[in-house]
């Protein structure tokens, strides 16, 4: 899978609350480890400044005049439980 920017993030949120029927009302949730999947609520959400490919020479990356791209982190919430079957389903988990 290719990285998800913000743009596809809320693209992808939008259409999701549209298919659960609530809207902007509906709940979000944190699924991770298909093999031993755990659901958690959503937690802080933060921005760092990182450079993902460091330039060394002729690789690519931020050149020393530029400030690196800000990144964009979604913490993890408190975790609620074992994630139930039909949302490993939906995972394609």
């Amino acid at each position: 899978m290719d990285e998800m920017t913000v743009r596809d993030l809320i693209a992808t949120l939008q259409a999701a609350a549209e298919e659960a029927g609530a809207g902007l009302d509906a709940p979000v949730r944190l699924a991770q480890s298909p093999s031993w999947p755990f659901e958690y609520s959503v937690g802080r959400v933060g921005v760092a400044e990182i450079d993902p490919a460091p330039s060394t020479g002729s690789e690519p990356g931020v050149a020393e005049d530029e400030e690196p791209p800000g990144v964009v982190y979604i913490g993890e919430g408190a975790q609620l439980g074992h994630l139930p079957g039909v949302a490993s389903e939906a995972l394609d988990w």
